[in-house]
């Protein structure tokens, strides 16, 4: 059975996401009506015009696609035996036999999960789903144990 939980992104991030969406409209707009300016005339265009306009107007479209899959799509999901974590089009997979630890850290409000290899991996959920996540992950992955600190966590 698989569980879901989605990413928190912090309010400067969807202020971020705002901005780049306006400038990506600004550019599609701007660079659609150079396109309308262009074919209106009776004059040539060549092939590094046509394909400055059309990278102008592809670029802004791809990118506005790839904040919106970040925004709907970021999310981790713990499955029977492994973590996933999908960021947009991207997805990582690990193995929950890998976890040996899942920490919360009380003073700066964070949840990080350790690998055998030491390595750990922020997780950036909703502090209200720490405790499911956590208690999902050690019931999961039998060699886990939950821990919780006050200490600055190292990666």
């Amino acid at each position: 059975m698989k569980a879901k939980f989605r990413f928190k992104y912090s309010a400067t991030f969807y202020v971020l996401f705002g901005v780049i969406y306006a400038l990506a409209l600004t550019a599609l707009i701007w660079n659609g009506i150079r396109l309308y300016n262009a074919a209106a005339q009776s004059i040539e265009l060549g092939v590094y015009k046509t394909l400055s306009i059309v990278i102008s107007l592809v670029l802004p479209i791809a990118v506005g696609t790839l904040i919106t899959a970040a925004i709907l799509n970021s999310a981790y999901t713990v499955t029977d035996n492994s973590l996933e974590v999908n960021f947009g089009f991207l997805k990582e997979k690990y193995a929950l036999s890998d976890i040996t630890e899942v920490i919360k850290n009380v003073r700066y409000s964070t949840l990080h999960v350790r690998f055998k290899e030491e390595s750990s991996y922020k997780i950036v959920i909703d502090e209200n789903e720490f405790d499911d996540f956590s208690s999902l992950i050690v019931k999961r992955c039998k060699n886990a144990t939950y821990g919780e600190t006050d200490e600055e966590i190292k990666k």
